[in-house]
């Protein structure tokens, strides 16, 4: 997933647990991007983040 806080990009890594009607995060990565370009998927892969550009910490 990704969004934009207070002009920044972020694209953040995620892995979730979910048990009954409960969901946590038990792992994640943030990453601002100064810009990237998605490309096409197929299947049941909606995009592909083709190039990232920025900075990781």
């Amino acid at each position: 997933m990704f969004g934009v806080v207070s002009g920044t990009t972020w694209i953040c890594f995620a892995i979730v647990q979910a048990s009954g009607k409960a969901a946590s995060v038990v792992w994640q990565l943030n990453i601002p991007v100064a810009g990237y370009h998605v490309g096409a998927g197929n299947g049941t892969v909606d995009a592909r983040i083709m190039s990232v550009s920025g900075r990781a910490f």
